[in-house]
């Protein structure tokens, strides 16, 4: 009796390929004839062996050379924030803890995007959003392309870091879960610290760093704090860090077949820092020696509480039809004691205190919607609505100068001729607003025997990016018996109110306290992927984009007049194959 035993047989491993991919498996030959009970079964030399590969389905969006973390790799590295998740993709790395750099190229040349929407950033010298605020708590995955595509915005360089929100759950769920660290280096040990609000722990200032209100000249009409945000004071122990997280969601059948899910997270953490650390600067002097100016030591603490939370409703109205509405918001503050002391470049023994208090925090909502055709050839079509504001304020960050003076038995008494760069009180806020809409439609053709996807999309992007900064200090004559006193009793309200120093308003000529700046694009692309022969893809394509931007600056010390540069408007067309 004769049997379709090759055929019995290639289901078989077809199937073991989707079960165990990356397993090769041997198929011997078998012969179609009436199999004999008393023969020995022979072995063929010849071989043929199946192999299965395992793709995730994010490499599968882009035909460009990328990386992929997902949910998985979040956990397995434990990594509470995309920043340093990012660390462990080949070719990445991060400056000062939170600014990706691609292949050595400073972060600037790198663009992040969520569900597609570019990222606003709250840093005041920076475009590229700190990606330390996002944590991979409310993120499914992040696919980091390391090769331009003409999807991608004409600002990329280095990388795109595209970051998905978590999808809607297919079932019920309610997760909890909560954190304690040790840090061998803070924990249980010496730090800094100073007074602060009484929300400081919730990441909120109470209103106590307020800024003072202003007269028509821009000067305080009443004295800054001087005791709560001002004093360091050292303490013993410093807390371990500790945090925690809420997730649930559910989904919910309706009876036109529709589906609605919903999904919301939130988290706290509550970090310290110690950092000790030396501080040397070097010159080249007279016969090409190396001279040493400054030498010193900067010990400082930090405390970084982050809140953070994540809601998603979404729509299925069938298994091709989806719409999603998210909601996003993350922020991060910091309180930071800092003291740096050593000897400077006249050999005075000097000592320079700062207290800092920064609140960063990105507002995001969105609504996208997800498309298939079966009709259309498979045609796929995506579209998103986003609005984001990031902000960043940091009221009161204060220095205060420090020498100890030769027979001076005192210790470090007030330097108060070293004004202002020892002496200040800085007040500087942003707010960086973005408005972008997005389309990507994919065609599938078959040309030949070929498959190809033709690819079309478009955006539209209005950024604008305002900033101010206001930085007083005192200025006078100090009695030489006041310099030895706590910096709280020298700058009082009876010494100002007595005249003896008083408030001015400082700066520095050519650099401005307020400034308004505005991006409008224009963008569209079409590009081709096509599997030319096996094993080799080739995506090429054209992008286009129409850019104006706009700058107004105001010297609020050094004069009142607005001044504004010409206006940068330029179109690009930027091709790209791969």
């Amino acid at each position: 009796m004769i049997r379709d035993h090759k055929a019995f047989l290639a289901t078989l491993l077809m199937g073991s390929s989707l079960i165990a991919p990356q397993v090769a498996l041997a198929q011997a030959t078998i012969l179609e004839t009436e199999p004999d009970a008393n023969a020995q079964p022979e072995i063929p030399e010849d071989e043929v062996v199946a192999t299965g590969t395992f793709v995730p389905n994010e490499k599968k969006i882009t035909s460009e050379i990328t990386s992929v973390l997902d949910e998985d790799v979040f956990q397995q590295i434990g990594a509470g924030d995309i920043a340093a998740a990012l660390t462990r993709v080949t070719g990445l790395s991060l400056n000062r803890g939170k600014f990706v750099i691609a292949r050595g190229l400073n972060e600037r040349y790198s663009n992040a995007t969520l569900n597609g929407a570019p990222l606003p950033s709250p840093e005041p010298l920076r475009r590229v959003a700190p990606l330390d605020l996002f944590p991979t708590s409310v993120l499914s995955d992040a696919v980091v392309s390391k090769t331009f595509d003409p999807s991608f915005s004409g600002e990329f360089g280095g990388a795109a870091i595209a970051l998905s929100t978590k999808a809607l759950p297919n079932e019920p769920f309610f997760e909890v879960g909560a954190n304690v660290s040790v840090n061998s280096e803070t924990s249980f040990s010496r730090g800094l610290t100073y007074g602060g609000s009484d929300t400081d722990f919730l990441g909120f200032d109470d209103g106590l760093r307020d800024i003072p209100s202003l007269d028509a000249n821009g000067l305080p009409t009443e004295n800054f704090n001087t005791t709560d945000t001002l004093i360091i004071e050292n303490q013993d122990t410093t807390p371990v860090d500790f945090g925690f997280r809420a997730s649930g969601g559910s989904r919910f059948d309706l009876d036109g077949g529709q589906s609605i899910g919903v999904l919301a997270t939130v988290g706290y953490s509550n970090e310290w820092e110690t950092r000790d650390a030396i501080d040397n600067t070097a010159v080249i002097g007279a016969g090409d020696v190396l001279e040493v100016r400054n030498q010193f030591n900067r010990f400082s603490t930090e405390n970084s509480i982050s809140l953070n939370g994540l809601l998603t409703v979404g729509v299925e109205f069938d298994e091709n039809h989806t719409v999603e509405a998210v909601g996003l918001v993350t922020r991060q503050s910091s309180a930071e004691a800092r003291s740096v002391q050593g000897v400077n470049r006249e050999d005075d023994l000097v000592r320079r205190d700062f207290t800092e208090w920064f609140e960063r925090e990105v507002y995001l909502g969105q609504v996208f919607g997800e498309h298939f055709f079966p009709n259309f050839n498979d045609a796929e079509l995506n579209w998103r609505a986003t609005y984001a504001v990031a902000g960043r304020d940091a009221p009161y960050e204060r220095e205060v100068g420090y020498i100890d003076e030769p027979n001076n038995d005192q210790g470090f008494i007030f330097e108060f001729n070293r004004f202002p760069s020892n002496n200040r009180t800085e007040f500087s806020d942003l707010d960086d607003e973005t408005l972008e809409f997005g389309t990507d439609l994919v065609i599938p053709v078959t040309v030949g025997n070929r498959d190809v996807d033709v690819k079309f999309g478009g955006a539209y992007l209005d950024k604008s990016r305002d900033s101010s900064q206001s930085i007083f200090a005192y200025t006078g004559a100090i009695p030489v018996e006041l310099r030895d006193s706590r910096i709280d009793l020298i700058f009082s309200d009876p010494v100002v109110d007595a005249g003896l120093i008083r408030i001015i308003r400082a700066g520095s000529a050519g650099f401005p306290q307020v400034s308004e700046t505005g991006l409008e694009v224009f963008a569209g692309y079409a590009a081709v992927e096509a599997e030319i022969i096996p094993d080799l893809r080739i995506t090429a394509g054209l992008r286009y984009e129409d850019s104006t931007q706009e700058t107004l600056v105001q010297d609020t010390v050094f004069g009142t007049d607005r001044f504004g540069f010409d206006d940068l408007q330029d179109d690009f067309f930027l091709p790209a194959a791969t």
